[in-house]
């Protein structure tokens, strides 16, 4: 999002703030310098921080957020303007009104400035769901940078619309008649609000929506290889760095690797910006052994739960499951993207044993018998690798309830395991994608080693798709 992008959002949001000052102008005929300013800063400060909570807090919460916003907002401007009109036919005297004018009092000026910022909290949820690309820097500061930018335009706004409002006042010389405008305008304010967002979805701007439209979100698998003394050149060490380029590159909503040690993990956790991980070493369900973790980026996905299970007779706990060589996790966790934050999905990571024959079908199993039970009718996406191609038996149970989101005509490399380009009778197509309850495209084998010293970024070749229309 541009800079002249969010000029047009600050200035859509601070319209309200823009009225509300020429109301608060037109009521009081006698308004010491200071006063003003105070109550132009507090607009300006309602109106910047609550972009600010809203992309803080957005998810869920942000569903029923805009479903009371102008509810909110109406019912304080309603109140505001009562009191105003109330309080001019009551006094009566414009002695008296100049004298004990308080429109500009503490309390006013916070409750007007909540109630004109109900719609910039709602902007702050959409702040959350574009890449704002104002200065060089993180994220974080450059939605900083756009909140002092909404906070300096409503800041003169304000004080244009005070200084419009005291004009007017004492050019009719209304007297106690622009107290009651004034009340009458916060009103119509308000009910401006209650009908704009009654029956529409319209809280966010215009500009944003076209932003979020179309949401596509990508999913990674890729088995980085365990950092093992024995690769030589192709040592984690000299490989990892491309790895994390590729991953930056590519930009995905979620990232399922397999094989990696603690320290590998470790290292993509501290070295990716915006992503969090789950998933735990497969030994002993902590830091021991190989993960089969999913990174997730924070700044467009909501994890809701996670947890792991072991692929053995006993799978709350780590042990061989019957003629496997190694112990063998699935990590999983319900998610969902904080443009559609009510539609929730299950993501599993899994890593089949390349050994045992009937270790792969009872892993096949307890994955379909874990979709039947927790994950029931969910939407789903299942990754891994499973050491298995597309037509062996063990596979058979997943594709009876999950689709394959490689095209059965896909024109991709006919391999995803490669041995680090020393093709054998392994080098075939053995890490799979599987979703259910979406819409996939642009399935890819991503060939290129992103300016490695190796000829490759690991002995599998990383496996991407896009979905979209989540039911």
């Amino acid at each position: 999002m541009s800079l002249f992008l969010i000029i047009l959002l600050a200035i859509g949001l601070c319209f309200d703030s823009f009225a509300v000052s020429i109301s608060s102008g037109l009521s009081c005929s006698k308004i010491s310098a200071w006063k003003p300013i105070r109550f132009a800063i507090i607009l300006a400060f309602m109106q910047g921080i609550m972009p600010l909570i809203g992309w803080l807090i957005t998810g869920e919460f942000s569903v029923y957020i805009k479903s009371w916003d102008h509810w909110i907002a109406f019912i304080l401007l309603l109140f505001l303007g009562g009191k105003m009109i109330y309080g001019a036919l009551k006094e009566g005297k414009e002695e008296e009104r100049n004298e004990e004018c308080n429109t500009f009092s503490l309390t006013k000026a916070v409750l007007m400035g909540i109630a004109t910022s109900i719609d910039a909290l709602i902007a702050g949820v959409a702040l959350a769901l574009v890449t704002i690309d104002i200065v060089e820097g993180s994220q974080t500061q450059n939605v900083l940078f756009a909140i002092g930018i909404i906070f300096l335009v409503t800041f003169l706004a304000s004080i244009v619309g005070l200084m419009i409002g005291k004009g007017i006042g004492k050019r009719l010389n209304l007297g106690t008649k622009s107290e009651i405008i004034g009340g009458i305008i916060l009103i119509l304010i308000g009910a401006k609000v209650l009908y704009e967002h009654l029956g529409e979805d319209n809280a966010i701007p215009a500009q944003l929506k076209t932003e979020q439209s179309d949401t596509r979100a990508k999913v990674i698998c890729f088995n980085i290889r365990l950092a093992h003394s024995g690769d030589g050149e192709y040592y984690w060490d000299n490989r990892r760095e491309a790895i994390v380029r590729m991953i930056e590159t590519e930009n995905p909503e979620f990232l399922g690797i397999q094989e990696g040690l603690s320290q590998q993990v470790s290292y993509l956790d501290s070295t990716l910006c915006n992503y969090s991980y789950i998933g735990v070493g497969r030994d002993d369900g902590a830091d021991m052994g190989e993960y089969c973790a999913i990174y997730f980026d924070t700044t467009k996905v909501i994890k809701h739960q996670s947890e792991n299970f072991w692929l053995c007779p006993t799978p709350d706990s780590p042990a061989l499951g019957w003629d496997a060589a190694c112990v063998r996790i699935a990590t999983w966790g319900e998610f969902s993207l904080k443009s559609e934050p009510e539609k929730r999905f299950f993501v599993i990571n899994t890593h089949f044993d390349h050994v045992g024959v009937e270790a792969r079908a009872k892993s096949g199993e307890m994955i379909i018998a874990f979709v039947d039970s927790i994950a029931s009718g969910a939407p789903m996406i299942l990754m891994g690798d499973f050491n298995a191609k597309i037509d062996d038996n063990s596979l058979s149970p997943i594709l009876e309830k999950l689709n394959d989101s490689r095209p059965k005509d896909s024109d991709q490399t006919p391999y995803t395991f490669t041995g680090f380009g020393e093709l054998s009778e392994w080098a075939s197509v053995i890490d799979h994608i599987f979703t259910r309850g979406m819409k996939t495209q642009n399935y890819r084998v991503i060939m290129d080693n992103y300016s490695s010293p190796c000829s490759q970024l690991s002995d599998h070749l990383p496996v991407a798709v896009e979905f979209y229309d989540v039911l």
